[in-house]
């Protein structure tokens, strides 16, 4: 028998059909640690997150991502960083290479967190997919040395990968530079 998320609550194991009433509207759930005095779960983050998690890597579900990360936007809900940097990998699969530029300039001013490795080296594959980001691919080599985090193999793998027209060598220079910056 299937259940919506609101119907299918658990707290310590038990399936419970309501929400206990002194939880604030939309709590989908409490969970109780022994070593907490409690923990609550995030409205929406699970069921959104979960949705643009299963289907960020193709962009036949693109539609189905979007909807999910505009519905965890007008709720208000705060995106981790798990979920920005499946929005950019959807966002590369899908095309939409200045939508993951724009996702990795909101993650990098979000209080929430802070871009890392995988951050970046899922933004220096969607970018490259096309010969017109090329700039925004050294742009994001500039955010990522601003952030402090260093590049590594993957990275530079993302970036030979890259799509750009004309003089190979500013590309070239690009990663003799990363090479420089890895451990």
């Amino acid at each position: 028998e299937m259940h919506s998320p609101q119907e299918n609550l658990h707290v310590r194991g038990r399936r419970r059909d309501k929400p206990p009433q002194d939880l604030p509207p939309k709590m989908e759930a409490a969970v109780i640690e022994p070593d907490m005095e409690a923990a609550v779960i995030e409205p929406h983050i699970t069921p959104y997150k979960a949705t643009i998690l299963s289907n960020s890597n193709s962009k036949d579900t693109w539609p189905k991502v979007l909807e999910a990360w505009e519905q965890l936007k007008e709720e208000r809900v705060q995106p981790d960083l798990e979920t920005y940097n499946a929005m950019i990998v959807a966002c590369g699969a899908a095309g939409q290479q200045q939508m993951a530029l724009d996702l990795l300039g909101e993650v990098q001013a979000s209080q929430n967190a802070q871009p890392d490795l995988a951050t970046f080296n899922h933004a220096f594959t969607a970018l490259g997919k096309k010969v017109s980001m090329w700039p925004a691919v050294v742009e994001t080599w500039g955010m990522m040395k601003d952030c402090g985090v260093e590049p590594d193999s993957a990275t530079q793998k993302a970036v030979k990968s890259c799509r750009h027209r004309g003089c190979q060598e500013e590309k070239q220079v690009l990663l003799d530079e990363m090479s420089q910056h890895m451990s």
